[in-house]
């Protein structure tokens, strides 16, 4: 049991952190993105991230948390996983700033399509091209098919409110950047150490 929580300590703590969040709700009006506090309240960009609608939202986002941790097998490269998780939430709540028709957004369905699609190039491509093209092909259609129904789902009964669908590119954009710079990096790294 002491390994496997381990193993899976940083989203047992991701989630940790955000049912704290979600458990006092007097909190959530200085944590949310909203347009009218930033930049001057620059935290924002990430802990948005971490709060939810409702318990619901947050079980449905932790639990794809964790999966996406053992799917692409966070536990081996933990640090690794971590600043793609921080980069993704930032970056994806940094450019919703550009949809001028969002005023708020929490949840962390936006850096979770992120993570899918650095994991999937970083992680499971070079074992499994085939699987890997399939599953950007699936995230993209989804998030192809909430911009069509604009953000209407059954996920969006579920949170009470609608799926910023939005959130959703603006994390797949972040989670091939943060994948491109990864790659990049590991190059150098590779090219340098032989």
């Amino acid at each position: 049991m002491k390994t496997l929580l381990r193993q899976f300590a940083i989203p047992i703590t991701i989630s940790l952190v955000a049912a704290l969040i979600q458990a006092a709700p007097i909190l959530h009006e200085h944590l949310i993105y909203q347009t009218n506090q930033l930049p001057k309240e620059a935290w924002r960009y990430l802990s948005a991230n971490l709060v939810h609608t409702n318990w619901p939202h947050y079980l449905m986002n932790c639990c794809a948390l964790l999966l996406l941790y053992d799917f692409f097998q966070g536990y081996d490269k933990p640090k690794a996983f971590v600043l793609a998780f921080i980069l993704i939430s930032l970056g994806n709540t940094f450019l919703l700033s550009l949809f001028p028709s969002i005023h708020w957004y929490v949840g962390m369905s936006g850096t979770l399509h992120g993570i899918i699609i650095w994991g999937t190039l970083i992680y499971l491509y070079p074992k499994a091209p085939k699987t890997a093209s399939a599953l950007l092909s699936v995230t993209l259609a989804k998030v192809g098919y909430e911009a069509w129904s604009d953000g209407q789902s059954i996920s969006s009964t579920l949170i009470d409110a609608r799926v910023v669908y939005e959130a959703h590119f603006t994390g797949i954009l972040c989670g091939f950047f943060v994948a491109f710079i990864y790659y990049l990096m590991r190059r150098v790294y590779c090219s340098d150490n032989p």
